[in-house]
């Protein structure tokens, strides 16, 4: 029995292990966003949680962070013509797209001088029931139509959903639970997959790790919290009208959390977070409008702070800075004064060289990992078969004996264990071996095994109540197989049966559940299956880096495999689509940055004619950019799309700080030092009022901004730079002009190219 049920939960596990990778994937890669909650919340010391999930989690400000996923912001984060898109594609076509999520996370609060103590108690278990019966419960309307989740919830074996929950190991039955009692979950903790009374309502084991958070090691006992996933089916939108039941029901179900199950959990001096699949879809479109007013204001401070130092009345911060260059200028001209904003500007730029991003998270269950065979063809005449197998006679370099050996390297290969396969269960399923399998009546008929009744025989109305199938024999002898392998017409005719076959006692090796979307069949009786998976699970990945390199190493197997074997294979996991960018991302944000960069010098110099002059402001424009990435890593913003977007602009920016003050120093006589005095009398002022207070007063506005996308990308960033522009512009830069500028730009007065007038005229 724990045998089949193994086999049962294996497509069910697969979607849990998706949903807490995918839930963390989210936040590591995407801008938190954030809405207001009408709710009064605690500060949730689950936030931890939250990094290890990546769900919508009430915070101490009262805010609602949602960070579940969607199709539609993929669009954020890659080209329609990349690979991993040009891959997903295929992969939801042709096999299935990942389950919707919906999940739920309750846990205790820590206090101050004590860890979070166990959530694992009667009281909690008892309003778990509670809250399982709410979404039980759960209607939504669509078009008139009344929607519950179990009409849109993945059903496995299609009875029961496939609800990942502590409450399954009492089959979501209170009435067991009173029963067994709470010592039966801490049994089931260690025997879950062994005991048939752990088993869930849709007979699959639940794997602890998947439903209790905050434990030591395997000590399930002493988890904070639990973990209820809600695996809802999707489908693959063409029109965008595809999801909307599940949508309907989505949305009261935040609406059910929100109004009546947080309550509920505060109540019981618990923290309450979750997550849904159109949390994202609903939280983008909220946030395309939500600042709208934020940025308008921001846009009236500055253009009101421009008038102000426009018009009649002087501006007193300008005043300031001229009044105060007397003291400024004249400190920077100091001998050790120069030496040592030289070696605290240089000594800062090459401490941001070290940038790089590297969150650290935590992650019990390594997301799935699929890789994709194309157009596999399974007839007599190919090689195909052996080619991928991995039991006897088997090919030794076979696509699944390559996979066995890299997961003995984890480390490197980022491949946790061997992958599940439909083709070798297949082969097993169908060999004369496996007598409780495959087998047939005399008419030519499926046989179910004698453990599944009643025995009816197809477009037959005879029945057996009592389970026991007579007149059936095992689908071939040996004498009818070629090296124990199928012919053509016995793969083809025989595949659908296994793919309809229930696991049971008698035949573990039946496919439905477990293999139901492994491979597509449209067309395949020409003797071409078209897209055929084997999931096997990436090892626990924890920071970004881990995410990049387990993607690189499946890519570059795949790619081998690929040549090797003369066959098209992509590897596919759920969260490629998010980190394909972070492959190239230093290649794509050098090359763009020195773009930018040499554009502005070729651009400096034509307007300078001073090679001198353009290669000083080159070098505090990459001073600037890499202490703006250092500025990033200490407030721990990645570096992605719409970082090196800023970073770009960035130096379009600071250029205002740098090209006034080195032209005003090259058009004053007298020597460098004098020079760079008089640079900052005439320039300085207005590259402070006018270049840096006016980017001030407008980025400050958006420190209120409701979403965090703005307040980390733009305000956090473009603050930055604003104060890092400054220093460098009005006093690491004099420095440099008064140590090394270039020489004085000589120009022929104009007086002396006309006549001098005469005296007469005088």
């Amino acid at each position: 029995m724990g045998l089949v049920g193994r086999r049962r939960g294996a497509a069910v596990f697969a979607a849990a292990a998706t949903a807490v990778a995918l839930m963390q994937i989210v936040l590591l890669v995407m801008p938190t966003g954030a809405q207001q909650s009408n709710g009064t919340s605690r500060v949730v010391p689950a936030e931890g949680y939250c990094s290890m999930y990546g769900i919508c989690a009430h915070r101490s400000d009262g805010k609602v962070l949602n960070c579940a996923n969607s199709t539609k912001a993929v669009k954020l984060w890659v080209s329609p013509g990349s690979q991993t898109a040009d891959e997903k594609q295929y992969f939801d076509s042709h096999l299935a797209p990942f389950y919707r999520i919906e999940q739920l996370v309750l846990a205790t609060s820590a206090s101050d001088q004590s860890e979070a103590p166990t959530i694992v108690n009667d009281n909690n278990l008892k309003l778990l029931f509670q809250i399982q019966k709410k979404i039980d419960d759960l209607r939504a309307n669509y078009s008139g139509s009344v929607v519950s989740l179990a009409d849109i919830c993945l059903k496995p074996l299609n009875t029961d959903c496939a609800t990942q929950s502590v409450l399954q190991y009492f089959q979501l039955d209170p009435k067991n639970y009173e029963d067994l009692g709470i010592d039966h979950a801490k049994f089931c903790f260690q025997h879950y997959s062994s005991d048939v009374t752990c088993l869930s309502t849709f007979q699959s084991p639940v794997d602890p790790s998947t439903v209790l958070g905050g434990f030591p090691g395997s000590n399930f006992t002493e988890a904070s919290a639990f973990v209820i996933t809600y695996p809802v089916n999707n489908k693959v939108e063409k029109t965008g009208q595809e999801n909307e039941k599940a949508m309907a029901w989505e949305r009261a179900y935040i609406n059910l959390v929100k109004e009546e199950i947080l309550p509920m959990v505060l109540a019981q001096n618990l923290t309450l977070s979750f997550s849904s699949e159109s949390s994202i879809k609903d939280e983008l479109h909220r946030e395309s409008t939500a600042d709208a007013i934020t940025i308008v204001i921001s846009y009236i401070v500055m253009f009101a702070y421009i008038s102000f130092t426009l018009g009649d009345r002087p501006s007193r911060f300008s005043s300031l800075f001229v009044s105060s260059k007397d003291v400024h200028g004249p400190i920077l001209g100091y001998r050790a004064v120069k030496f040592i904003v030289i070696a605290v500007f240089v000594g800062f730029a090459f401490a941001s060289i070290g940038y790089f991003n590297d969150l650290e998270k935590y992650l019990k269950v390594g997301p799935p990992l699929y890789f994709v065979v194309k157009d596999f063809n399974y007839s007599s005449a190919s090689e195909n078969t052996n080619q991928i197998c991995s039991i006897n006679q088997c090919n030794s370099n076979s696509l699944l004996n390559e996979i066995a050996r890299q997961s003995l390297s984890p480390e490197t290969s980022y491949i946790a264990k061997p992958a599940a396969s439909w083709l070798d269960d297949f082969l097993v399923w169908m060999s004369p071996e496996a007598f409780g399998c495959c087998r047939k009546f005399v008419s030519g008929n499926y046989c179910p095994p004698d453990d599944q009744p009643p025995c009816c025989e197809k477009d037959s109305g005879s029945c057996n109540p009592n389970g026991v199938c007579s007149n059936c024999t095992t689908c071939f002898l040996h004498s009818d197989l070629h090296n124990g392998r199928p012919s053509t017409t016995q793969f083809k005719e025989k595949l659908p049966w296994f793919l309809d076959a229930l696991p049971s006692s008698d035949c573990s090796k039946g496919g439905k559940g477990a293999y139901s979307t492994s491979l597509d069949l449209s067309g395949y009786e020409n003797g071409i299956i078209q897209a055929s998976a084997f999931r096997t699970y990436h090892t626990p990945l924890n920071k970004q880096a881990d995410y990049v390199n387990s993607m690189r190493a499946a890519r570059d197997f795949s790619s081998q495999m690929s040549k090797d074997l003369q066959m098209q294979i992509f590897p596919y996991s759920v969260f490629y689509i998010f980190f394909e960018q972070y492959l190239s991302v230093w290649k794509t944000a050098i090359m763009n940055i020195c773009v930018c960069l040499g554009t502005v010098f070729i651009v400096c110099f034509v307007v300078t004619s001073s090679l001198w002059a353009s290669t000083i402001i080159l070098i505090v424009l990459a001073m600037i950019v890499l202490d703006l990435m250092g500025v990033m890593a200490v407030l721990g913003i990645q570096l992605n799309a719409i970082s090196i977007v800023n970073l770009v602009m960035s130096i379009g920016i600071a250029v205002e700080f740098c090209v006034h003050i080195t032209h005003a120093f090259m058009t004053c006589i007298g020597d460098r030092e004098n020079r760079a005095r008089q640079a900052l009398s005439t320039m300085g002022a207005s590259v402070f009022s006018g270049i840096t207070l006016t980017k001030l007063v407008g980025v400050i506005v958006l420190r209120f901004a409701k979403s965090e996308v703005f307040v980390v990308y733009y305000f956090q960033m473009y603050l930055a730079l604003v104060l890092i522009g400054f220093l460098h512009g009005l006093i690491f830069l004099p420095v440099v002009l008064s140590l090394c500028g270039p020489p004085e730009k000589t120009m022929k007065p104009i007086e002396q190219s006309q006549t001098p007038p005469s005296n007469e005229q005088t």
